[in-house]
């Protein structure tokens, strides 16, 4: 990770540093194996939480970075840092997700470091084990807080022991920053872990007046030692600090809810010669007088400015005239005086009367007509806000709260970085997501384009009536990837109203153990269709938690009725996700004699109500065994379409058959056949050669012939094929030697 650039890091880590030599004997002078429960040791770790530049982290990380036990905590024995999709507001900004970002409260140089971790999984996660230099200016940070903030990064140095990035799982990287190469560093290593988030490892570092040797369980994947130490290649010669910390990346994935990095310990080793760290000095505000008074600091804390770290409810409680801050105080000297106070955001305390001080351009939007004076931020940026780049005073860079013009050391670059949105130029129009509650909010937008997409929710509703049938659902539940599904994952029965809309009737949440749907049946004493009816097929929806997709799904019934019964109970010991079926199949019927069959399961099976939208073009329609369907005699023998079977039919003109129901599963539907004549149904929804679909009769000495509503024949002993293809909507008489059952392939197998 990055100093100042880097935020998250998630990993087992065992410090070690240490002055090598062979025979050298390590000793163990800091650790922390998190063997209470609840909150974290405060005796070792510092939550760091203040926005470094007072809006966002670095990198264009999304993240608030809080102290609540919710993002970090110890739990049997284990560090979990966890980073949970949220809204959160903390310091005047709203932002989509938080963490935690640990410091230590130990510093050292020249040591052995060992972490043992299991890292958070999901695109977008940053998780990092990693070291700062102990005098790095970082305003927020324990040491920096703590007083000894004298150099900016990458001047102090980074240590990067461990960072995973969730878009490429299982690879853990080890890295150095400084002066000499930092950011995008050319000094980086790494190997592939394929258990990094489902086991613990031990991530390492030995650090010597030499080299940085790092490893996971001791297997070394990057030495840094580069030839010439200077202040540009080498500033490890100082003490440095450890952070654990998680971030989220831009890219995080709109399905991440949350995910932790857990640790089991952590352990710092030194040589009797080498021992730096751990001094016993507190800092702290030493000042009675202050809110925020430690009477176990014996030294003064100041920030990277030399301001006291003390905080105070008003002038009369400060030790000497000067500047009283939110969070420090600044006595007056040469340098700085009342009216400096105030452009900074403090308030002077000396006796003298308000200054007043805002906003004094006319076109910000928080333009302060009565301010006399600029007000500036801790950082000399003006606290002005503007709707646009239209409106800023010069080329500069445009914050939520705040204005930054370039200079020498602030460009666009850093602007970007930092979350502001660079203007120069003509003003630069970025259309995108402008609701911070939104998965896919644009930070820098300038124009909203309406794209917001927003967390995915279920919305099944139920209309309760008077009767249902429950099934029990226990066994694996399977996705349509073929891996379980997500917790959080629903399943429900559905039915058509009478306007056609698809309606739920009933749903359970996936858990372990046996789960119900009670499934509600019509409720005939309403006029519009509210639930099933007696003998209606089951019809399944999944709504699949980790994708926000919808699909269908296919049980295996271990007992009881597969339509609904009032009162009726099923159970049920697999559910599989499968891809939606088409809820109609149009079958081109030609004039005279045709044979048709249907991969479809209508509403009402009964064929008088499936041929009903062709009745007036219909003179006979029979089956195998010859039992006909006269609509001119309103005279039914064939009663209901069976699933698999064929049947002829006579029209007296060309018409198109639209069958509305649930399309069948191939797989699922076995089907019997006679010996002799019978005529076979058509259940795939793709063509594919009568050959191959035939083929286990054929092997078998079964099938004798194979004919067409044409005529034409396939006969296998002869092998010979006049049929070609068979096609979906269309039947074949077969003639076999026996009887026996035939399954055809699934939808997305080929022949």
């Amino acid at each position: 990770m990055t100093s100042n650039i880097k935020l998250n890091s998630s990993l087992l880590a065992f410090f070690i540093c240490i002055n090598f030599s062979f025979a050298q004997e390590w000793n163990l002078v800091w650790e922390d194996n998190f063997e209470s429960q609840g909150a974290i040791n405060s005796e070792n770790w510092f939550h760091q939480t203040l926005l470094p530049n007072g809006y966002s982290w670095y990198n264009s990380e999304l993240q608030h970075y809080t102290n609540r036990i919710e993002n970090s905590y110890v739990e049997d024995g284990l560090l979990k840092i966890v980073a949970i999709k949220e809204p959160f507001t903390d310091q005047g900004h709203t932002k989509s997700y938080t963490s935690a970002r640990l410091n230590s409260k130990f510093s050292f140089k020249y040591c052995k470091i060992e972490i043992r971790a299991k890292l958070p999984y999901g695109q977008g996660t940053w998780p990092a084990i990693w070291t700062l230099g102990k005098d790095i200016i970082e305003p927020g940070g324990y040491w920096t807080e703590s007083g000894f903030g004298t150099s900016a990064w990458p001047a102090c140095g980074e240590i990067d022991i461990m960072e995973h990035w969730g878009s490429n799982q299982n690879f853990v990287q080890s890295a150095t920053h400084t002066p000499s190469s930092y950011g995008g560093t050319i000094n980086h290593g790494g190997q592939w872990i394929s258990t990094a988030s489902s086991q613990h490892h031990t991530y390492g570092l030995e650090w010597t007046e030499e080299k940085l040797v790092f490893s996971v369980d001791d297997v070394v994947h990057y030495t840094y030692n580069p030839p010439i130490k200077n202040s540009n290649t080498w500033p490890f010669d100082a003490e440095q600090y450890l952070i654990l910390n998680i971030a989220i990346s831009p890219d995080i994935s709109p399905n991440f809810v949350q995910s932790a990095l857990e640790i089991d310990y952590v352990r710092v080793y030194q040589t009797a010669d080498q021992n730096t760290g751990g001094s016993s000095d507190i800092s702290g505000c030493t000042d009675p007088n202050a809110v925020n008074y430690n009477s176990n600091a014996s030294i003064q804390a100041v920030d990277q400015y030399g301001n006291m770290l003390c905080t105070y409810t008003a002038c009369n409680q400060v030790p000497s005239q000067g500047c009283m801050y939110t969070n420090a105080f600044a006595p007056w000297h040469e340098f700085f005086n009342a009216s400096d106070c105030s452009n900074y955001g403090g308030t002077p305390c000396d006796g003298g009367a308000a200054i007043g001080i805002g906003c004094i351009d006319i076109n910000a939007t928080n333009y302060n007509i009565d301010a006399s004076i600029q007000a500036e931020d801790q950082y000399g940026n003006l606290v002005c806000t503007y709707a646009s780049c239209n409106q800023v005073p010069s080329e500069g860079c445009m914050y939520i709260d705040a204005f930054a013009p370039w200079n020498q050391y602030f460009n666009a670059a850093d602007c970007s970085n930092y979350g502001g949105t660079p203007c120069e130029g003509e003003p630069e129009v970025i259309e995108g997501c402008m609701d911070v509650t939104a998965l896919n909010y644009t930070a820098n937008a300038t124009i909203e384009d309406n794209t917001c997409e927003y967390p995915c929710e279920v919305n099944w509703n139920i209309i309760v009536t008077d009767q249902n049938h429950s099934i029990f659902i226990d066994g694996p539940w399977i996705n349509i990837n073929g891996n379980p599904l997500a917790e959080g994952s629903i399943i429900g029965v559905f039915y058509q109203n009478e306007d056609g809309i698809l309606g739920c009737a009933g749903y359970t949440t996936i858990a372990e153990g046996i789960a119900q749907i009670s499934v509600m049946g019509d409720d005939t004493t309403t006029e519009g269709i509210d639930g099933l009816i007696a003998g209606q097929q089951f019809t399944y929806r999944i709504w699949d938690a980790s994708s926000c997709e919808e699909y269908g799904a296919v049980l295996t019934y271990l007992n009881g009725p597969e339509t609904y019964t009032s009162n009726g109970i099923s159970f049920v010991n697999s559910v599989t996700g499968t891809a939606f079926g088409a809820n109609a199949q149009t079958i081109e019927l030609p004039e005279g004699w045709f044979i048709f069959s249907s991969h479809m399961i209508p509403e009402n099976v009964d064929i008088a109500s499936v041929l009903s939208p062709i009745l007036e073009n219909i003179i006979i329609a029979k089956d195998y065994l010859g039992l006909a369907y006269l609509p001119e005699w309103n005279f039914n023998g064939i009663g209901d379409m069976k699933v698999g079977e064929g049947y002829q039919i006579k029209m007296n003109v060309a018409a198109d058959l639209t069958i509305v129901g649930v399309q069948i599963l191939p797989e699922e539907s076995t089907i019997e056949f006679i010996a002799g004549w019978s005529i076979l149904g058509y259940l795939r929804a793709e063509a594919a050669p009568v050959n191959l679909v035939l083929a286990s009769l054929v092997a078998d000495g079964n099938l004798i012939i194979v004919k067409n509503s044409n005529g034409l024949a396939y006969l296998p002993q002869w092998d010979f094929n006049g049929i070609g293809t068979m096609n979906p909507g269309e039947g074949y008489q077969i003639k076999t030697n026996i009887s026996g059952i035939f399954e055809y392939l699934a939808n997305h197998l080929s022949y």
